[in-house]
Parts: C-alpha cells; sequence; structure tokens
C-alpha cells in the first residue's frame, strides 16, 4: 500500500529569488523522509515565454532620460573656448556634452564607492546582474534629492563571498561627519532582488571635501510614456517606442516665439532641442538649480589642472530667431528589430554629417585633421527605467557613465571648476554612422580614377547601432536539453566525463533531464519519465527548505532574460504503508 504527497514549488510563491528559474521555497509544513520512501519528479513547468514575446503583466510607465552631445569637428562652428574666449576653438573631433555650470558654494563632496554584498551564498550562486538604487543630495541645492543606480555585473558568491566595491565618483551635497547622511543606499527600503543583501550592503568610501567655485552638471531631459499590459512581439515593441520618442511636440507645444524666457520653438522634444531652447531652459529652470550654459568633452586620461580640457561655450548663447539658432541631439530615434539577428537595436540616436552632394544635404560622414568624423550630435541615455522592462530587452548597459573623475581645474580667470567625466562607448551608448571599406573609394570626383584613395565627404546609411543582449526565438545554449537541481542534500550523484567540459560535470542535485523539443503555448514541460528518482537509505530526514535550479549542459543557469517568472516544480514523496496484520 503506497501513499502519495505532492510538493509543489512555485517561483511565484518562492521565498527567495536569485533569479528566473533559480528560488527558494520554504515548505508550509516539513516533511519526514523515511526508508524505503522515495523521491522523484511529478513535473515540472519551465517558463520559456521570454524566447519569442515579450509579456507586460501590468501597465509599464517608461522613462528615457537623455543628454546631448556635439562633435567639435569644423572651425567655423559657432563655438568658444572659455580658457580663451576671443579664440575660435580649433576642432578636435572630441565629443562635447551639455551641461549646467552652477555655483558649488564649497558644498561638493565626492563620494568614491559603495560596498554590495550577497544575500545567499553557496556553490553556483551569483549576485548582481542589476541596478542597485541609491539617493544623494545636490551638490549645489541641498533640499534637492537626486534618485541614481550602479549598476553591478554578475558576481560569484564563492569568488567574492564579503562583496565587491563598486566605483561611484560622485559629488553629493555637504560632508564631513554628516556625509553619509546626504547619500542613501536603497532609499525605498524595499526587496534589492538579485541576490543582494539590503542590509549588510550601503556602505560608501568617502574622497573628502571639493575645492571648487564651480561645478558642471549633467543637462538631462526626460520622456515618460505608459505601455499598456500585454502580450507583444519585438518589432510591436520596436514600433511603439519608436513612435513615442519620434513625437516632434512630445514634452509640449510648438512655436516660433524666440521672445523672453519659456518661449516656443519648433521642437519639443528630450532627444532634440535648439541652442536658444537649451540655454533658455539652463539659465531659468529652478529645478537643479539654474546656471550657464556650457558644453564639457567626454573624459580623456590627461585632463588635470596642468592640462586644462576646452569647455566650450556658444558664439552666441541665445539665439533671437529661428534663422540664427542651431540644432543639437538626433534628427531620427529608431528602436528597430532586426530579423537576422533576432534582436532589438537602437539603430540610430544621433544626426550624421550632411554633405552638399549634388545641391541635396546627404548623409554620411566627413573628415577632420585626417580622421573620419561619424556624427554631427546625438543623445546618449543616463537612465532607462523601469531597469527590469528595459533589461528584459536586453539593454543592460545602454546608459552612459558618468561620474567625477579629476580634481577641479583652474581656467585662465582662476575659476575653478569641477567637470563631470563622460564615458561614450560606440555601439554601446551612443550610435553614429558606419565607417566601412567603401567610404574611401573614390565616387566623387570625376577627375580621378575610381581605385585612386579617397579622403572626404562620403554618403552612408549605414550606423553602429546599439544592439540588445537578449535573442528572440532562439533557444539560448541549445544542447536539447535543461537540468532541473533541486537540492535536498540526498546522496544521488550524476558523474560526467573528464574532457573539456571543465569541473561542472558532476552533479548531486540533479534530479530532472528537461528536452528541449516538445513545448505548449511558451512553456517546457517535465514529466515523471525525465525523472532521476531516489529511494531513501539510512536515517530519517526532514524535508523544509529546497532550492531548485535549471541549468543549462554545462551546469550554468540561463542568463536573466532567457526564462520567465512563471516556473513551477512538483514533486511527489511516495511512502509504503505496510499491510495492516490481521488479527487472529
Amino acid at each position: 500500500m503506497e501513499k502519495s504527497t505532492i510538493i509543489k514549488l512555485r517561483q511565484q510563491e518562492a521565498t527567495t529569488i536569485d533569479t528566473n528559474g533559480s528560488f527558494s521555497t520554504t515548505l508550509g509544513e516539513r516533511i519526514l523522509i523515511e526508508e524505503g520512501d522515495v523521491v522523484k519528479l511529478h513535473s515540472a513547468y519551465i517558463d520559456t515565454t521570454t524566447e519569442s514575446v515579450i509579456v507586460l503583466n501590468d501597465d509599464v510607465p517608461v522613462s528615457m532620460t537623455c543628454v546631448k552631445w556635439f562633435t567639435n569637428a569644423k572651425v567655423n562652428e559657432p563655438f568658444i573656448n572659455t580658457n580663451d574666449p576671443t579664440v575660435i576653438t580649433s576642432p578636435d573631433t572630441k565629443k562635447y556634452f551639455v551641461c549646467r555650470n552652477r555655483a558649488n558654494n564649497d558644498n561638493g563632496y565626492l563620494v568614491k564607492s559603495v560596498l554590495i554584498v550577497p544575500e545567499n551564498h553557496g556553490p553556483g550562486r551569483y549576485y548582481g546582474d542589476g541596478n542597485i538604487p541609491y539617493r544623494y543630495r545636490d551638490p549645489t541645492d541641498y533640499n534637492t534629492w537626486i534618485d541614481s543606480y550602479t549598476y553591478l555585473d554578475g558576481q560569484s558568491t564563492t569568488k567574492y563571498p564579503r562583496g565587491v566595491e563598486v566605483p561611484l565618483n560622485i559629488i553629493i551635497n555637504g560632508g564631513g561627519a554628516d556625509a553619509d547622511k546626504n547619500i542613501i543606499f536603497n532609499p525605498d527600503n524595499e526587496s534589492l532582488g538579485h541576490n543582494v543583501s539590503s542590509s549588510a550592503s550601503g556602505k560608501f568610501t568617502f574622497g573628502g571635501d571639493v575645492p571648487s567655485t564651480k561645478i558642471a552638471t549633467p543637462y538631462e531631459k526626460n520622456l515618460t510614456f505608459t505601455i499598456t499590459a500585454g502580450i507583444y512581439t519585438p518589432p510591436e515593441i520596436a514600433q511603439i517606442i519608436t513612435d513615442e520618442c519620434s513625437k516632434l511636440d512630445s514634452t509640449g507645444p510648438l512655436g516660433d516665439n524666440y521672445a523672453g524666457s519659456g518661449g516656443l520653438y519648433c521642437v519639443n522634444s528630450p532627444f532634440l532641442q535648439t541652442l536658444a531652447q537649451v540655454n533658455d531652459d539652463i539659465t531659468t529652470t529652478a529645478v537643479g538649480g539654474a546656471g550657464t550654459l556650457c558644453f564639457v568633452p567626454e573624459f580623456v586620461e590627461s585632463v588635470s589642472t596642468a592640462s586644462v580640457p576646452n569647455i566650450l561655450l556658444p558664439t552666441t548663447p541665445n539665439p533671437a530667431s529661428l534663422a540664427a539658432d542651431i540644432l543639437l541631439g538626433c534628427n531620427n530615434f529608431s528602436l528597430n528589430y532586426d530579423d537576422n539577428l533576432k534582436k532589438l537595436n537602437f539603430d540610430i540616436l544621433h544626426t550624421p554629417w550632411n554633405s552638399a552632394l549634388a545641391s541635396i544635404w546627404t548623409p554620411g560622414i566627413i573628415y577632420s585633421n585626417d580622421q573620419p568624423v561619424r556624427s554631427y550630435s546625438g543623445v546618449a541615455f543616463t537612465s532607462l527605467q523601469p531597469t527590469t522592462f528595459w533589461h528584459s530587452l536586453g539593454f543592460q548597459n545602454a546608459e552612459i557613465k558618468i561620474d567625477y573623475p579629476e580634481p577641479a581645474v583652474t581656467l585662465t580667470d582662476n575659476t575653478k571648476i569641477l567637470l563631470p567625466g563622460f564615458y561614450p562607448v560606440l555601439g554601446t551608448n551612443i550610435t553614429e554612422q558606419y565607417v566601412g571599406l567603401d567610404s574611401i573609394w573614390n565616387k566623387v570626383a570625376p577627375t580621378t580614377e575610381f581605385y585612386t584613395p579617397f579622403i572626404g565627404a562620403t554618403v552612408t546609411d549605414l550606423t553602429t547601432p546599439i544592439i540588445s543582449s537578449r535573442t528572440f526565438d532562439n533557444v539560448v545554449n541549445d544542447e536539447g536539453y535543461y537540468y532541473l537541481s533541486i537540492g535536498m542534500k540526498f546522496p544521488q550523484k550524476m558523474i560526467g566525463g573528464t574532457g573539456t567540459g571543465g569541473s561542472n560535470n558532476s552533479s548531486n542535485t540533479i534530479q530532472a533531464i528537461a528536452g528541449k523539443y516538445f513545448t505548449s503555448g511558451n512553456f517546457l514541460q517535465v514529466g515523471s519519465d525525465s525523472a532521476i528518482m531516489y529511494e531513501h537509505v539510512g536515517e530519517p530526514q526532514l524535508l523544509s527548505d529546497l532550492n531548485v535550479r535549471v541549468l543549462h549542459a554545462d551546469q550554468t543557469p540561463p542568463s536573466q532574460n532567457e526564462l520567465g517568472p512563471k516556473n513551477s516544480v512538483f514533486l511527489e514523496i511516495i511512502k509504503t504503508i505496510p499491510e495492516p496484520v490481521p488479527s487472529k
């Protein structure tokens, strides 16, 4: 006579979740396993929905924040150097970012790093692979709090059991004994997920006062919109985001009125503005503190007090008319789905240099100082929220890194200014035109042969995109099966070969081998025929905490976006009940 007990291990009811397909459950009641009891997999359902579609269970309030930049590539560009305002700045082909220059009031204080500690430890466990939030006081406005976060790559709990120091290099308001009161780790006191401890983490390392007269802070603009709950294909998501971000009037009405502050302009978008519009906003907007407009170059290691970088200003900071104005940002915004790669990508977040070929402005590249210039201007994301949504699309690293890496620099007028460090990386956080082999072939000069090398303005529609890390409609690490590991500490063992599989070729926790061939409704169903049965021998054991992990053939966990959250495992415990002895 046998008695069966079913144990349900559902990710959405788990005690802790490391990532999709890796979670721990504390049972509502303990179960005693005695000699002769059989433990086996009854069934399992692995959520593979993310392989082909994007599932939004609730409306998603999307927030996209960016900074604008331009390439200093021509002598006649309308910008001057603050170090010597009488001299037109020679082109250095660097990218210059729009910043708000504000008084420091001797309140700036450097925060160098923060300690991030794992919540749960163990072989094969990881932590991180996500954004960790913090909040700090604006360095130029004590009453304003700024919400930010730092991204932590996936870290092994075995290799870094005591945590890792994550660089910040940010400036907060005030210091001394009160410095730790002006920056808050995990300000909303929420569960951080990603196997990150919310209690043990959050120890900041401070670097001291910042002796500067002024601080240049990034000039950021934001767009928000809502994507309604539903199931979307990648092209549908791409089209929705592109349409929202491409609107000329996405953040307000349009007009042609340059008179006074708060005037109407021909565009109202975070991703494209006129110079007059930017200057008007920076000099009059109280949010974040009003200041003056300046352009700060991308970070280079040589920046120091002895080597002062060019800090550019517009020759005419506040154009009085449409005819005298210039545009900054991207002329097209595009999130695209590539059918060949099966990936989403931001293929254009910039404005190409245009050349007057055949009396028509044509996008392409130009040369400055014998170097190809891939863009005129563009935008870079500083924040993409919510992170769970953007990470599900595969954009974990699309935001540009910004910090304050160097001491304040001294300008020729003895003004000390603390400059932010911008780190643009082509194909990671910015886009530009693609410079390929065809770009130096002669196409426009009829007096020379086509095979003569040509360096000059040339036409190209190709760009270097920001490609997502997620592949749709594709089984990742496809060896045809998953391992299903359930940590029950039973003396069960799977033995692998000694070849090139590394040290992960054996295991005592594998309870099932799930073939990937049969799926239904984007779920992989695993039956008892895939189970490795265990019959208990020895002293009784209590089952109370069970760890479930879906693993690849090399016993590595799936990536964050490979599996969905609706994973469930059912175990069956079969007890043999002795037949009653008939009374004589």
